[in-house]
């Protein structure tokens, strides 16, 4: 009769303990990612320890911390009002528009191998090599695949002859 008292006692904790572990595994434990879907594939990408994530403001400590840009060009923005930056890089394009006086990243697109996603997959991998690494639900996209992020965000390997070429994160 006592082990039960007990085991009734212990059971909740037990059950809020399953609950906290389970919570920590959905939200990558702290990796300093964020995740937009139930795949948990992150819409940041690090270069370096610079993050750089979807929807986030780019600002100028990261501006500086990427170095200096091949170049910088202002344009049009075809998908909001105003006007966006294009930041180019060595290996990294950074795309942004201007939001109530910040520049909010919208797409980062990778052509080196240099730069992997949290989840590993580098430019030259094969696409079946991203599925490994990423997950199921990959949709077939013109010369590569797609994943959703969730939030109209997505994450894409574009590729010829099977090899990845760039790695494009992309909100709308």
């Amino acid at each position: 009769m006592k082990k039960r008292k007990n085991f009734r006692k212990i059971l909740p904790l037990l059950l809020a303990l399953a609950l906290a572990i389970g919570l920590c595994a959905c939200g990558q434990g702290g990796s300093g990612t964020s995740s937009g879907d139930t795949q948990g594939l992150s819409s940041s990408i690090f270069i370096g320890e610079t993050e750089l994530k979807l929807g986030a403001e780019f600002t100028e400590e990261a501006r500086t911390a990427l170095g200096e840009p091949e170049s910088v060009e202002e344009a049009p923005s075809c998908h909001y009002d105003g006007t966006d930056n294009i930041y180019r890089y060595a290996g990294l394009t950074v795309f942004t528009y201007m939001q109530d006086e910040k520049s909010i990243l919208y797409s980062v697109e990778v052509s080196d191998e240099a730069y992997p996603t949290p989840e590993g997959v580098k430019v030259g991998m094969t696409l079946d090599e991203a599925k490994a690494l990423c997950g199921d639900g990959a949709e077939e996209i013109n010369n590569g695949i797609s994943y959703s992020l969730g939030g109209k965000m997505t994450l894409n390997f574009r590729a010829t002859d099977g090899k990845i070429h760039t790695i494009e994160y992309y909100t709308e």
